[in-house]
């Protein structure tokens, strides 16, 4: 045998164990692709189930939050800090939901809770106020729909 022959034949081993290893690769990271987007959807579940829990488990809680979202300026001072804590974690999961939307971990924007939930002038006054704490991407995002809903003219 030649070391032509030789040569070649490592080439082909060499291809054959290139592209096994790329082959692997791909399925390593659809496999990681896809644990990413379960734990990405479990902390998104957390989130909700957390706001959930919190209007289920104190009436008080839910009381104080319609009231805020009607008219959140008439709040007693120490009744605004406990709405902005409630209509900030609500936002922060909106928030989250749309970032994993917008990197394509999620198939559905948040956006559609918006739009209901900023129809209440009171959410409408809080987020005047409070927007900065939230992405840039998320603010345009709540501004567009603020501008939607005024232009609808349906405001509680």
């Amino acid at each position: 045998m030649s070391w032509d022959a030789i040569g070649a034949i490592g080439e082909i081993v060499g291809a054959i164990a290139v592209l096994a290893t790329l082959i692997y690769l791909a399925l390593q990271i659809r496999q990681n692709t896809k644990a990413v987007r379960l734990e990405s959807r479990n902390s998104l579940q957390q989130a909700w189930s957390q706001v959930g829990s919190m209007m289920a488990n104190s009436p008080e809680i839910t009381e104080l939050f319609i009231k805020g979202c009607r008219d959140y300026r008439a709040l007693p001072v120490a009744d605004r800090l406990r709405f902005s804590s409630a209509l900030q974690n609500v936002l922060f999961a909106i928030d989250m939901q749309h970032l994993q939307f917008s990197e394509g971990i999620h198939e559905v924007t948040g956006l559609e809770r918006i739009h209901s939930l900023f129809r209440y002038s009171g959410v409408r006054d809080w987020w005047g106020q409070n927007k900065g704490f939230f992405r840039p991407a998320f603010v345009g995002a709540v501004e567009s729909e603020i501008a939607e809903i005024r232009q609808g003219g349906s405001s509680a």
